[in-house]
């Protein structure tokens, strides 16, 4: 089977690094536009980037060296509630060491004692260990992801694919495709020539190319995710052992929110917000003054909440921002990417079998009614957020007190309910009681402190510069041999 991806930024190279592993794939044509510079996958992301990376046969270390990786324990919210708080990635492992039943203790959070914050009741190591800036050195217990360098992550995976023979780079630009029925017979590129393929991948955020081109049609949720615009800058470090903190920072700010991803070489910054409330002008003075730095000049990016209809088509599909984008909030941009890219393989085995055509059709219903769902947890999930944050000081925050998500608001309805309740929920009852919020729930009890073994911790620089030693070191070695 040969493949064809148009798009070399992170969803692009993400997918030819999983598609090539595949053993009916022979040949993997990647095109990426010299004219066209990759938007980028942000600063931060979440834990299933590291089940991807162990799927496709990435080295933790080389990762972390090459990417400029920090680590990332979970996202602490500054002043979205009367408690500041860490909402650290869900640990099913210490649920499983200790017979805990996982969905009991989360449920017995709507009984939380409002006076009281939640990193009292959900690992109160970690939470402590990560505001002392330090890390665990046995990662056995805790779940953990990463900040890393948009740009250098793009290079580190390419590289990676481009040791394979299967894959190779093609520096074009496709103007048109070539249609055949409902399949994609070629893409024309900028100089004429066609590409012919089996399957062919759009990673390319070209709205006009994907509207026009695609005919693809997208479902706005502009109304259910109030903001549209960033500005974003990187800061250099003024006291790196300070900075450094194995968590992302999410601030509320008055039309918006604010991240703080410290990666190995930079501080990465940006403030999310909403130009329906607020002056491009006047939001890119909150953001300075918030930073304290007049003298920089933070860079402008427009996006709009939206996801595809149709992810999966007969022999193409959409991937990465040309599928969707909700906002940066909880990081889902990434693992909104591997979710595609999972479906994809699947999609893919099935063709190679022959199968009943309406077989490969329902199994392509089946893919693109679990990507929309995907795409309306997390729209969900960071709805939540706004909705349940005590902020009310600008009419920005107060509206978001009004919308009603009918998907969010059966999310919430069932959500104590343990004959009904999915592991997902349990990102839901962290953030609804760490923000002083109950729910109904089917348990009475009250929280108690979830048991945690001690262990040894390091300073997160210390941690990470280990581990740049130990690859630089080795990587001069085998350049000697």
């Amino acid at each position: 089977m040969k493949l064809c991806i148009v798009g070399t930024g992170a969803a692009g190279w993400m997918a030819a690094a999983y598609l090539k592993k595949l053993e009916f794939v022979k040949e993997i044509i990647i095109i990426g536009s010299p004219t066209i510079p990759s938007i980028g996958v942000g600063e931060s992301n979440t834990i299933k980037l590291n089940y991807f990376h162990d799927d496709i046969g990435i080295n933790e270390s080389d990762f972390i060296f090459k990417s400029d990786a920090s680590v990332k324990y979970g996202v602490y919210y500054q002043n979205w509630s009367k408690n500041n708080f860490l909402h650290n990635f869900i640990s099913t492992r210490i649920f499983n060491n200790f017979g805990v039943s996982i969905n009991s203790f989360y449920n017995s959070l709507a009984n939380k004692p409002t006076d009281l914050s939640i990193n009292e009741y959900v690992a109160p190591n970690l939470q402590e260990t990560a505001k002392n800036n330090c890390v665990f050195v046995e990662d056995d217990i805790y779940s953990r992801s990463w900040h890393f360098d948009a740009a250098k992550y793009i290079e580190f995976i390419s590289e990676f694919c481009l040791i394979d023979s299967k894959v190779k780079q093609i520096s074009s630009t496709v103007i048109d495709c070539k249609f055949k029925s409902n399949c994609i017979d070629s893409i024309i590129l900028h100089s004429g020539d066609k590409i012919h393929a089996n399957y062919f991948i759009f990673a390319t955020g070209n709205n006009e190319f994907n509207t026009n081109i695609l005919k693809q049609n997208y479902i706005d949720l502009s109304d259910i995710l109030l903001t549209d615009k960033a500005f974003v800058y990187p800061l250099k470090y003024t006291n790196k052992r300070q900075q450094f903190h194995p968590y992302t920072v999410a601030k509320t700010m008055k039309y918006g929110w604010r991240w703080i991803t410290p990666t190995f070489s930079r501080i990465g910054t940006g403030y999310v917000f909403s130009s329906k409330y607020i002056s491009v002008e006047q939001a890119k003075k909150e953001f300075i003054n918030d930073i304290g730095d007049l003298s920089i000049e933070p860079k402008l990016v427009d996006f709009q909440p939206k996801y595809n209809k149709q992810t999966f088509n007969q022999n193409y599909c959409t991937l990465g921002m040309a599928n969707g984008f909700l906002e940066p909030l909880d990081a889902p941009g990434l693992t909104l990417t591997i979710n595609v890219i999972e479906e994809l393989g699947k999609i893919l085995f099935q063709k190679t079998l022959n199968v009943d055509e309406n077989i490969v059709n329902s199994l392509l219903v089946s893919a693109n009614e679990q990507i929309e769902y995907n795409y309306k947890f997390w729209a969900s999930f960071i709805l939540t957020q706004y909705k349940t944050s005590s902020r009310n000081d600008t009419i920005f925050w107060k509206d978001h007190q009004k919308i009603d998500y009918d998907f969010q608001r059966e999310i919430i309805e069932n959500m104590g309910n343990l004959m009904c309740q999915k592991n997902m929920n349990i990102m839901f009852m962290h953030t609804i009681a760490a923000k002083d919020y109950t729910w109904k729930s089917d348990t009475k009890s009250l929280p108690y402190r979830q048991f945690e073994p001690l262990l040894e911790s390091v300073h997160h620089l210390d941690y990470i510069n280990a581990i740049r030693t130990s690859v630089s070191q080795f990587r001069s070695i085998y350049a000697m041999v």
